[in-house]
C-alpha cells in the first residue's frame, strides 16, 4: 500500500503523482518527499520572500534532523509505504506548519529510507496564510529535535 499527501492549497501539480509513488512502488524508499527546488524546476512564480524562507528553513530542518542535501522540508506532496504509515499512526504528530517536519524525523527514527523528486509548484494570486506564531512553533519543534539529537 502506499499513501500519498497532497497539500488543500492547490499548490501541487497533480502530473508530478506518478513520480511520487514510484520510488515506493518500485521497492527504493519508504518514504517519498516532493521537492520544489531540485535543478530544472521552474521557480518564477513562488514568490521571493516564500523562496528564501523555504530555503532558510529548509537548510535548518537539514541540519537538526542530520539529512545532508535536503532541498525542500516544507513540501507537501509526499509518498509513504503502509509500513511507515502504520508506524506514524502510533506518533504524536505536531501539529500546524511543522507537522512535514515532525513526519520527516519520524521517519528517519525509523530508519526507513527516504527519497526525494522533483516536483512542480503552481502557484496563483493566493497567499501565504504563516504567520509569525507558526514559524515560532517550528523553531521550537526544531529546537526540541535538535536537543534530543
Amino acid at each position: 500500500a502506499v499513501v500519498v499527501t497532497m497539500d488543500a492549497d492547490g499548490q501541487m501539480d497533480v502530473a508530478d503523482f506518478d513520480s511520487i509513488v514510484a520510488p515506493v512502488l518500485e521497492g527504493r524508499a519508504e518514504y517519498v518527499k516532493g521537492s520544489r527546488f531540485e535543478p530544472g524546476i521552474d521557480l518564477g512564480a513562488m514568490p521571493v520572500q516564500r523562496r528564501i524562507a523555504n530555503r532558510l528553513l529548509t537548510r535548518i530542518t537539514g541540519k537538526v534532523l542530520g539529512l545532508r542535501g535536503l532541498r525542500d522540508a516544507h513540501c507537501g506532496y509526499t509518498a509513504a509505504s503502509g509500513r511507515v504509515v502504520e508506524r506514524l499512526g502510533s506518533i504524536e504528530l505536531y501539529r500546524s506548519y511543522g507537522v512535514y517536519t515532525s513526519i520527516l524525523a519520524a521517519v528517519l527514527e525509523m530508519n526507513a529510507v527516504v527519497d526525494f523528486v522533483p516536483v512542480k509548484a503552481l502557484y496563483g494570486e493566493e497567499r501565504s496564510h504563516i504567520r509569525p506564531v507558526d514559524l515560532a512553533g517550528l523553531a521550537m519543534l526544531l529546537t526540541r529535535y535538535g536537543l534530543r539529537r
